[in-house]
């Protein structure tokens, strides 16, 4: 019961989005919407933020679908490409508003877990230890956010393809030559 009051709530939410920046929706709005009483919308959630990041991880969960794995990274990123495009008023609306900041976390948390199998993996092959990961993470996935952030910013102009394509130059053997590197400075823990 409490997932199909979540559920609901977050259809009203995605309704509403479509049509309006986030900043400009109120519990009442989403409540009137789904029908409930501004009690049970607090029962499950503390504020319009919260809802959004509970809807932001269903949506990636639901995305993800298969284990993502060093091989099958780039489709499991055209995948959220192909579903923010489909869904573009909902997620400019939430980037335009004052929830940017929760998108970005919402992106970066999900481009990590895209990314951390290849570079665990390259990592191993190379030598390069726990540090490297990280370092080389982060790199990845606040350059890939950046690119996100401004393809939604410049309205998705592009085709989620074209992005994933531009995406892309972060290659393998990128991800290796900073490995290296960083293992080569003797930062192998």
């Amino acid at each position: 019961m409490a997932n199909t009051t979540k559920r609901m709530l977050s259809m009203s939410l995605k309704k509403l989005l479509s049509k309006t920046t986030l900043d400009s929706i109120t519990i009442q709005d989403i409540t009137d919407d789904a029908e409930v009483s501004r009690k049970t919308f607090y029962y499950h959630f503390q504020d319009i933020y919260d809802l959004l990041g509970w809807m932001l991880e269903r949506d990636a969960e639901n995305l993800m679908g298969e284990k993502v794995d060093a091989d099958n990274w780039k489709p499991a990123l055209g995948r959220v490409l192909t579903s923010a495009r489909e869904k573009k008023t909902l997620v400019v609306n939430a980037c335009h508003s004052v929830s940017r900041e929760l998108v970005e976390r919402y992106l970066c948390r999900n481009i990590e877990y895209v990314m951390r199998p290849l570079v665990v993996r390259e990592a191993k092959q190379l030598g390069a230890g726990a540090e490297g990961v990280r370092f080389v993470l982060d790199i990845s996935k606040y350059s890939l956010c950046g690119c996100i952030l401004t393809w939604i910013d410049r309205d998705m102009q592009e085709s989620p393809e074209e992005l994933l394509a531009a995406i892309s130059v972060l290659e393998v053997e990128d991800i290796d030559s900073l490995l290296r590197r960083f293992a080569a400075n003797g930062n192998k823990n």
